[in-house]
C-alpha cells in the first residue's frame, strides 16, 4: 500500500513525491496511525492497510507538509495538542485545495482557510480548555470525527471509552525511549474509520487521530530546520519544473525560508528614502526625551505630503484601531513634519491634519474600500509623495496605481494580494 501510494504521488504530485520517497518508514504496532518526527515516518500497517490508495497519498502528503512547514521544529515550545490541531487545520486545508482525498476524520475549518500554523494556534490556544461545549463548536472535523488519541488535560468526557483511551495514554506516556519519537495515539484501525456512533460524541478539542507531528529535541532543533528548509528548496524547484507547486504551498514555504521584515524598520526606511532627510539638532527627538537623552530628530527637507490612512470598517476591532492610532503616532515621532490621515471605511469619513501630539479619534465601523482615500488623494492632495495604508486588508477592489509611493501595512491573517506598493505585515 505504501509503495502504490508513493507511486500515486510520483505520477500526479511530483512537490509531495520526493520526500515521501526519501523518508525511512518504520512498521510499529504501537503507532496507532502514523507520525512522523523530522527523521523518520512510523506506521502501522494496519492501519495503512485499511486506506485506499488515494487517502493513503493524501496521508503521506499531510506527513510531508508538517516536515516542508517545520511544524515538528516550530511547535517545541507550545501546546503539543493546540499545536498539532493548528497544523492539521492548515495542512488539510492545503490538501483539500489541491483535491487529495483524505483519511476520515479529518479536522478542517473554514475560518482557518488562508492563515498560518501561528495564526491558527493562537486562536486555538485562547480557547478556554476545559469549555468543551466551545471547543466541540469551533474543533468539530468535517466528517463529525475527532479520533481523540492523545492524552488531553481538558478532556472532561464520561464516555468510558475516553477514559480507557486517556490511561492508556498515560501508559504510552510513560514507556520509555521508544515511544519518545512517536506519536501518543493508541486508537485502532477500525477507530480511525469514524464508524463509531459514540466517538461522534466525544470531545472534539483533541488533535485528529492520523498524521500526526512530533517535536524534535530542542538541542536538534537548529539542525532540523536547516534540513528541512534544505528540503522545502528543493521540493520547491521540482514541483516548478514539473507544474505541480501549489501556490499556497509556494507563499508558505518562502514565508518559511525568507524571514519576516519588521513593518516599523521597513516604514522609516521607506519615508526616510521618501524624504531626504537630515539630522537636525534644532528640534530634539521627541522619542528620546523621555529618557533624558538630547539626540537630533529627523527633518523633512524635500518631503512634500506624507498621508497615513486608517481603515475605520468594521471588520477593524478596536484593539486594531488602537494599534494604528499608535503606530501613526509613532511615526510623528520620529519624522519632524505634519502628515494628513484619512479615516476611510466604505468612503472617506474625515481628513485631519495632525502635528505634534494631537490625539487621533477614528471615524467609521462601515463597509470597507481603498479607493475613496485614492480617489481624495489624487484629487486634492496633489504634492502627495506617499501614502502609508493601515488596514487588514479584506478589500478585492480593483485600483489603479497612482504616481506617488504606497505601503500597505497590514494588521490580520490573511494574504493580502498587493495591486502595487509595498507590503509588510504586524
Amino acid at each position: 500500500m505504501l509503495a502504490k501510494a508513493k507511486m500515486n504521488l510520483v505520477l500526479s504530485h511530483p512537490f509531495f513525491a520526493k520526500d515521501a520517497l526519501r523518508f525511512p518508514y518504520i512498521e510499529d504496532k504501537k503507532v496507532g496511525t502514523m507520525s512522523i518526527n523530522g527523521k523518520v515516518i512510523r506506521y502501522n500497517p494496519d492501519f495503512v492497510n485499511s486506506l485506499t490508495v488515494r487517502r493513503c497519498a493524501g496521508l503521506l502528503a499531510h506527513e510531508i507538509l508538517h516536515y516542508l512547514l517545520l511544524h515538528h521544529v516550530r511547535g517545541i515550545d507550545k501546546n503539543s495538542d493546540d499545536w498539532n490541531k493548528a497544523c492539521d487545520y492548515v495542512v488539510n486545508s492545503i490538501l483539500r485545495k489541491e483535491d487529495f482525498e483524505l483519511p476520515e476524520g479529518y479536522l478542517y475549518e473554514p475560518q482557518f482557510e488562508g492563515m498560518d500554523t501561528d495564526q491558527v494556534y493562537k486562536i486555538i490556544h485562547k480557547e478556554p480548555q476545559q469549555n468543551n461545549e466551545q471547543s466541540q463548536q469551533n474543533s468539530r472535523p468535517e466528517n463529525g470525527n475527532s479520533g481523540d488519541s492523545n492524552d488531553n488535560d481538558s478532556d472532561n468526557s464520561d464516555n468510558s471509552d475516553d477514559e480507557d483511551q486517556n490511561q492508556n495514554d498515560n501508559e504510552q506516556n510513560n514507556s520509555g525511549d521508544d515511544d519518545k519519537n512517536g506519536d501518543d495515539e493508541q486508537n485502532n484501525s477500525d477507530n480511525s474509520n469514524g464508524d463509531s456512533e459514540e466517538e461522534e460524541e466525544q470531545d472534539n478539542s483533541a488533535p485528529q487521530n492520523w498524521g500526526k507531528v512530533e517535536m524534535v529535541d530542542e538541542d536538534e532543533a537548529s539542525e532540523a530546520e536547516a534540513e528541512a528548509k534544505e528540503a522545502a528548496a528543493e521540493a520547491m524547484t521540482i514541483g516548478k519544473q514539473a507544474g505541480d507547486l501549489p501556490g499556497f504551498v509556494e507563499q508558505m514555504v518562502k514565508d518559511l525560508l525568507e524571514p519576516k521584515k519588521n513593518w516599523r524598520e521597513l516604514l522609516q526606511k521607506f519615508m526616510a528614502e521618501i524624504a531626504h532627510n537630515d539630522y537636525s539638532w534644532s528640534k530634539p527627538s521627541r522619542r528620546y526625551l523621555p529618557m533624558g537623552l538630547y539626540l537630533p530628530s529627523l527633518e523633512s527637507l524635500e518631503i512634500g505630503k506624507v498621508v497615513f490612512a486608517i481603515d475605520t470598517s468594521i471588520s477593524i476591532d478596536t484593539e486594531k484601531l488602537d494599534q494604528f492610532v499608535a503606530e501613526v503616532k509613532e511615526a510623528m515621532k520620529i519624522f519632524n513634519f505634519p502628515v494628513t490621515v484619512i479615516h476611510c471605511d466604505y468612503k472617506v469619513q474625515k481628513v485631519e491634519e495632525l502635528e505634534d501630539d494631537m490625539d487621533i479619534v477614528p471615524v467609521g465601523r462601515g463597509g470597507t474600500r481603498f479607493s475613496p482615500v485614492f480617489e481624495y488623494v489624487n484629487e486634492n492632495l496633489q504634492e502627495t509623495k506617499a501614502l502609508i495604508y493601515f488596514t487588514d486588508g479584506e478589500c478585492w477592489e480593483t485600483l489603479e496605481e497612482p504616481e506617488y509611493e504606497t505601503l500597505w501595512v497590514i494588521s490580520g491573517t490573511r494574504k493580502f494580494n498587493e495591486q502595487f506598493g509595498e507590503v509588510v505585515y504586524f
